[in-house]
Parts: C-alpha cells; sequence; structure tokens
C-alpha cells in the first residue's frame, strides 16, 4: 500500500506524526508531499493500484484546505484521512468536500490516525488476498 503525507510546513504537529507515522507502519511505501502543485501532479499520473493508496492530508489553513478541495475530483476513490487545522464549522464543512474517510484536527492526539492507518492497511492488505 502506498501511503501520502501532504503538508505544506514542517511544524511541531506534522514533525511528531511524520516520525509516529514512519516508526508506527513497516512495510509501507510513504510519499511525503509539501506542495498542491507536487500532489497534483502525483494524481494525474496512472495508477497501478490506485485502490491501495491512501493520503493523510494536514491543511495548513482555510486556504490550503480550499486548494484541496479544489483538486477534489484528482482525489475521487483514494482513502483521506483529513487532519483539519481548527474546528470551526465552516472548515469542517469544507473537509467533508474530500469524502475523507477519517476526520480530526491538529494539535490533537494524532494516535487515532494512526489506529486507523492500520485499519486501513489490514482491510487492504485483506482485500487484495482475495
Amino acid at each position: 500500500m502506498e501511503l501520502l503525507l501532504y503538508f505544506k510546513t514542517v511544524d511541531q504537529n506534522t514533525a511528531r506524526f511524520q516520525q509516529r507515522f514512519t516508526a508506527g507502519l513497516t512495510g509501507q511505501t510513504l510519499k511525503v508531499i509539501h506542495s498542491i502543485e507536487q500532489l497534483t501532479d502525483r494524481f494525474r499520473r496512472p495508477f497501478t493500484c490506485r485502490g491501495a493508496t491512501v493520503a493523510v492530508l494536514f491543511p495548513a489553513d482555510q486556504r490550503d484546505l480550499a486548494d484541496l478541495v479544489a483538486i477534489k475530483d484528482l482525489l475521487e476513490g483514494l482513502r483521506i484521512i483529513l487532519v483539519l487545522p481548527d474546528s470551526y464549522k465552516e472548515t469542517i464543512s469544507a473537509g467533508h468536500r474530500l469524502r475523507p474517510r477519517y476526520i480530526t484536527f491538529a494539535g490533537g492526539n494524532l494516535d487515532d490516525v494512526i489506529s486507523v492507518l492500520e485499519k486501513i492497511s489490514v482491510k487492504s492488505i485483506t482485500h487484495f488476498e482475495n
């Protein structure tokens, strides 16, 4: 399974998560992306196994989230875990447009994201073995 991690800037939260992310999930391919342009380029290339790709998206702010929503057609069918920058009603509403599998908020305990990734990983492996 390919795991994508998107965040524009490295802060304490994203650095801690990336460290835990790489330590907690072995045997996965990790691609870290730092711009909407890189993300767009990645999803314009053909996939050999699109269903096995999971993305953890950390939009930095409302503008960054709006940029992600603008390319939502490219993200269709992708398993998305979304870490929103705040819990404002407008932010949550915009985040739902990406049709994420899971939503949480920056600054909180991100152990739940690792748990969700582990469950998705097991389901993906089971799916491809059958």
